[in-house]
């Protein structure tokens, strides 16, 4: 599922801005309302999702739990998204005679939510038994301890993943779980290494 919704939102954004630059000005309004909204409502409902994902959690014994950024920038970040959406669609009015503009600061909101929800989406949380990893496009991942094949700290540039990040593997499955090492503390990423087993140079642990 993550490859298609990150290819999806790429695509959607790269569209609007060669939409844009061959239409015409009413058109170029147009488009960019539509990508914006498409996107809003992708970004929206991900975010929604780690939210109901990190809610599920939330009862468990942890021996790790980190989250990429405050507990409530997620929320601010869905706030903000649902304030942006009416200031850019309906920014533009005449108050007393005068023409009024702050779509672009609906534009702005919009952009930050989208930051924030990113960043808010990222958790890692590990028990006795079970890691568990969610973030906005890759969703809600969990793996039994003991059934870790094998771990590698990666840093090189992949089309759908994280430059830095860390791969899990298990046996009987697609793809590893993908861990975006850069998003979070060196020292959070250095205790979850050390609490898998993963033997890794000590400038890999670097970020």
């Amino acid at each position: 599922m993550r490859l298609p919704i990150r290819v999806f939102t790429a695509l959607l954004l790269m569209a609007g801005v060669l939409m844009t630059r061959f239409a015409s000005k009413q058109q170029q309004t147009e488009i960019v309302y539509v990508a914006m909204g498409c996107t809003w409502a992708v970004f929206f409902t991900l975010g929604v999702r780690a939210l109901v994902a990190r809610k599920k959690l939330s009862s468990h014994d942890w021996r790790l739990f980190g989250l990429a950024a405050r507990k409530n920038e997620e929320w601010l970040g869905l706030g903000l998204a649902i304030v942006g959406v009416p200031v850019l669609v309906f920014g533009t009015f005449t108050m007393s005679g005068v023409q009024q503009d702050w779509s672009a600061l609906g534009g702005i909101l919009m952009f930050i939510a989208w930051y924030l929800i990113w960043r808010g989406a990222y958790m890692i949380c590990l028990d006795n038994e079970t890691l568990h990893y969610t973030s906005l496009f890759g969703g809600y991942r969990q793996v039994k301890i003991e059934e870790i094949s094998a771990s590698r700290s990666i840093v090189a540039i992949h089309p759908t993943r994280p430059t830095v990040r860390l791969e899990i593997y298990q046996p009987n499955q697609q793809g590893p779980i993908v861990i975006n090492r850069a998003i979070f503390k060196p020292r959070l990423i250095e205790i979850l290494v050390n609490r898998l087993g993963a033997t890794l140079r000590d400038d890999e642990l670097k970020v």
